[in-house]
């Protein structure tokens, strides 16, 4: 759990951190994204959307070990939905980005 929760903040903040550098057009890391502005807005929302989920979904991570330190009993049903959660945000954002990517290929 501990392991889960650490990754989730550093791909939050990570994924902040780039997201806010490709809408400024100064990533290293997105650098094809980067070209055009509009693009560029796109892409640094998604890359924050999927650090929000992360951040949400390590703090639900971190609801769960305190329950567990303290309660006792490991609330599965959270720890599930906490998992639920970046999964469903992390793919939804990765078809936003298939569908920017047939766009920007359609107008070339």
């Amino acid at each position: 759990m501990i392991i889960y929760i650490c990754l989730m903040a550093v791909m939050a903040y990570l994924a902040f951190r780039w997201g806010k550098e490709t809408k400024t057009g100064t990533c290293h890391m997105m650098k094809e994204y980067t070209e055009k502005k509009e693009m560029a807005q796109q892409v640094g929302n998604l890359l924050q959307f999927v650090g929000k989920c992360a951040c949400a979904s390590g703090g639900l991570m971190a609801v769960c070990f305190f329950w567990r330190m303290l309660a006792g009993d490991f609330p599965r049903v959270l720890a599930a939905v906490s998992i639920l959660f970046y999964s469903v945000g992390f793919i939804r954002a990765m078809l936003i980005l298939q569908k920017i990517q047939k766009e920007e290929r359609g107008q070339n």
